[in-house]
């Protein structure tokens, strides 16, 4: 009976973040509906390009304190404790954020003076930099601290229902196409809004002082071990979000813009598919950063065996809807998005791969194997440019989008194989938990850096 209330307590949180996540789904997929309720594809292009140079530049300031928060937070019983450790990170990472902003930020704006162009992403700077890497890290305390709808809120809701509602205003106002040059604009006041909201949120849970922050990191050193793991953390993220995004940039760099707008939108429907793989990961970090240094293998495997069920599950049906009727999840946003009918059926292909595959790069990561993550990242990585090269001059925006579906399946595949490797969980735990292999990586906890 006790096992009974347990299992149906994990499943109620499932559902639970479940909800919250699909909010943020959802918030994310309102914000690329309103712009394209009032605005043309090719006028949104600079907008969504925002958003991609956000997700690429966010984990490179967050400097990889975010992963190292998740993995060392739990051990904390004590919450002062654990507000002292978040607040000497949070003070490394404004030290370092606060500089790079100012930097890129003046760099872009001598660049404008030949370009103009540039001067709306210099004037982006302090968002894309300061802002909202600031609001994922303080997300990464709370999930840490396995307060995970609070951390969903602040990594997936509060910045996108903000933008959203700052796009609304503008397409309601008189004549909306002559805010169309300004929209990248909006990410500075809503990621401006969504700091200030974690900020206060985190003051008041943890009760954390930013400004005690800078103190506490000047007096708290890593010793040579953790600048270490903290390196390969930051690598592995910057790495993975390079070879994530490579594709959509190189097609707005080099592509029509409305071809861009249309993969972009294909991108984060194709996203609906893999975020029960998100909440699972919410879960899953914290539970191998526990288990794996004790070696309790066989109840970590099992713990992930019956999520990625779980996870897969609920997915399967998302996921028939996307790759089988593309055309009419598309229309949803208008008659000119059907055109990239085809982008979302091979995103949501290789997103459903990955959800079948499970969280096999947060097992590596939070186990001390991050550079078996890196090598199954720069190869995959290495997979999509040669794709990229062979099919993007020949197919055009199909031959990019099939280099992201590449990537995706190949580094799933590669680090399957690493995780059966380095600690005998199965490739498909997808299946019946069976008890891991015997052999001493299976039963041992890993160094860090193996």
């Amino acid at each position: 009976m006790d096992r009974l209330r347990g299992q149906i307590g994990r499943y109620q949180g499932f559902a639970i973040s479940a909800g919250f996540r699909g909010l943020g789904a959802i918030s994310t997929l309102v914000v690329y509906r309103v712009g394209a309720t009032f605005y043309s594809p090719s006028e949104l292009a600079p907008l969504y390009f925002s958003i991609t140079l956000s997700a690429i530049l966010t984990p490179l300031l967050m400097l990889g304190l975010n992963t190292y928060s998740v993995k060392r937070l739990p051990a904390f019983d004590d919450e002062r404790e654990a507000a002292g450790f978040m607040e000497s990170v949070f003070g490394r990472y404004l030290k370092v954020a606060v500089l790079a902003a100012v930097v890129v930020a003046g760099g872009l704006a001598i660049g404008a003076l030949f370009k103009p162009e540039l001067m709306q992403f210099a004037i982006l700077a302090p968002a894309l930099l300061l802002f909202l890497p600031a609001s994922s890290l303080i997300g990464s305390f709370f999930q840490g601290r396995s307060r995970y709808n609070t951390a969903i809120f602040m990594l997936n809701i509060c910045n996108s229902a903000v933008l959203a509602g700052l796009l609304l205003a503008s397409g309601l106002a008189p004549q909306p196409h002559r805010f169309a040059g300004l929209l990248p604009i909006a990410m500075i006041f809503s990621s401006a809004i969504t700091i200030t909201i974690c900020v206060s949120l985190a003051v008041r849970t943890f009760k954390l002082a930013p400004l005690r922050a800078l103190r506490r990191s000047a007096a708290a050193r890593l010793d040579a071990a953790h600048r270490g793991e903290v390196f390969r953390f930051w690598a592995v993220l910057v790495l993975m979000n390079l070879s994530l995004w490579t594709p959509l940039v190189v097609l707005y760099l080099v592509g029509p813009r409305e071809q861009y707008t249309y993969a972009s939108v294909a991108e984060r429907l194709g996203n609906a598919i893999n975020f029960f793989l998100i909440i699972s990961n919410f879960f899953l970090a914290p539970i191998v950063a526990r288990h794996f240094p004790r070696g309790e293998i066989s109840e970590m495997s099992s713990r992930l065996s019956q999520i990625t069920r779980l996870t897969a599950l609920c997915a399967a049906p998302v996921a028939l809807v996307v790759i089988f009727l593309p055309g009419l999840v598309l229309s949803l946003f208008g008659k000119h998005y059907e055109s990239g009918a085809v982008f979302l059926s091979i995103m949501g292909i290789a997103q459903f791969y990955a959800v079948v595959m499970g969280s096999k790069n947060i097992i590596l990561n939070m186990s001390g194997h991050e550079r078996d993550l890196l090598w199954t990242i720069g190869i995959a990585f290495g997979v999509e440019l040669l794709t990229m090269a062979v099919l993007g001059p020949t197919l055009g925006a199909v031959g990019f989008i099939i280099a992201y579906a590449v990537n995706l399946g190949c580094q799933n595949t590669l680090a399957g194989l690493a995780v059966k490797r380095r600690i005998g969980i199965p490739f498909w735990h997808i299946m019946p938990d069976r008890k891991p292999a015997g052999s001493p990586t299976a039963v041992a906890p890993a160094r860090t850096g193996t």
